[in-house]
């Protein structure tokens, strides 16, 4: 019995593990995207809304933290809109390998 009992009580805590997760799973995905936000602007900035929104078409479905930081250094170290769309292409070649 006290087997179905622990059961019982692990089972009311499920629930509030799950929103937990869910609440870590927004925040996660609501920084990536604030990222995205800034990095489109950043491009738009220096490069031209033309680089920008072909950047924010790529970015669209990048949530990793580390790879928009890298796109943000490239935004940084290029001197101008295609030497940026040129180092950027060659991030997201070395992405899909």
């Amino acid at each position: 019995m006290d087997g179905l009992t622990e059961l019982e009580a692990r089972s009311r805590e499920w629930p509030q593990e799950w929103l937990e997760q869910g609440r870590e799973r927004g925040r996660e995905e609501g920084r990536a995207d604030g990222q995205r936000e800034l990095l489109g602007r950043l491009a738009a900035q220096k490069f031209g809304q033309a680089v920008s929104d072909h950047l924010v078409a790529a970015l669209v479905e990048v949530h990793d933290p580390i790879r928009l930081q890298a796109v943000g250094d490239l935004i940084l170290d290029s001197q101008t809109g295609a030497d940026f769309l040129r180092r950027f292409s060659t991030l997201e070649v070395e992405k899909q390998t």
